[in-house]
């Protein structure tokens, strides 16, 4: 098994309009805080954090997946 290269890559799911957007920024400031600490002191095991974040409630529907 070979380590892997580049950042870790995460995701994080979070309300960023409606009612509930106020709220969800304060989770992305926190998740930005986080990640800036996590990498100026290395990143885990050496490699760098990276979040992906999105709109809970205003995401992209899902593709529809290929029939057999």
């Amino acid at each position: 098994m070979r380590a892997q290269d580049g950042p870790i890559l995460l995701g994080h799911l979070t309300p960023r309009t409606g009612f509930l957007g106020p709220m969800g920024e304060y989770a992305i400031m926190a998740i930005d805080m986080a990640t800036e600490e996590i990498n100026a002191a290395g990143g885990i095991n050496g490699r760098q954090v990276q979040f992906i974040k999105e709109d809970l409630v205003n995401r992209r529907p899902p593709r529809p997946r290929p029939s057999a």
